[in-house]
């Protein structure tokens, strides 16, 4: 089995899109997030690939997942950790686990999403993008053999195209198109590739690290 690379761009951009957004309801300030900042902090840090970090906040999310079992945030970000756990053992066996782990949880993220997540906000966001986004950009990073290409290219897809994300500041879907372009690229649609990266520079500012990624994928095209 080929060395894991589970992409971490989407975990890690998103952990920082709440910053992009001034002011979030009065409902969400007062209320006690689901997850705690310091786990997030955690797998912040974890994303960026740190190891220790990221078995700290899975030990937290483990907890949190038992606690709300039914929660498609609490199994998003624990399927999210999962996969992280494979991208960082050297053992095949137990990355192999570690995945599948991982991708059922994240599947079951999907599937538990309620209208109720077009609405509350997680890190700035709707709930129901970060999860969409948080296993679209992880599944279409996966080995061939997982053959979970496809599937997360159309959960992008449905993902930018549902009316709870039309309405939302570019910069915080522009994560998604870049996985969405990626995607594309990989399925060998290089014209659709070239309209979400070019999307993203036009629509961002050239400093921002969407667009600077963007760009650099365009001129591989």
């Amino acid at each position: 089995m080929k060395p894991i690379r589970v992409i971490a761009l989407s975990m890690l951009v998103f952990c920082f899109i709440g910053v992009i957004k001034a002011e979030q309801s009065k409902a969400e300030q007062s209320s006690k997030p689901l997850i705690p900042s310091s786990v997030m902090l955690q797998y912040t840090a974890a994303a960026k690939g740190d190891s220790d970090a990221n078995e700290e906040a899975y030990e937290a999310l483990i907890k949190l997942h038992k606690k709300h079992p039914g929660s498609a945030l609490a199994n998003t970000v624990l399927g999210s950790s999962e996969a992280m756990r494979a991208r960082d053992s050297f053992i095949p066996w137990r990355q192999l686990k570690y995945l599948e782990k991982g991708m059922s949880l994240m599947d079951k993220g999907v599937q538990l999403l309620q209208p109720k997540d077009h609405l509350e906000l997680f890190e700035g966001i709707p709930v129901s993008l970060w999860v969409r986004n948080t296993a679209g950009c992880t599944f279409i990073e996966l080995p061939e053999q997982f053959n979970r290409l496809e599937m997360g290219y159309q959960l992008l897809q449905k993902t930018l195209d549902s009316k709870e994300v039309a309405g939302l500041p570019f910069a915080s879907k522009a994560s998604t198109y870049l996985c969405a372009g990626i995607a594309a690229e990989k399925m060998g649609e290089k014209q659709a590739a070239r309209q979400f990266l070019e999307l993203i520079a036009s629509e961002l500012p050239s400093e921002d690290e969407h667009a600077r990624e963007a760009r650099s994928l365009l001129q591989k095209l």
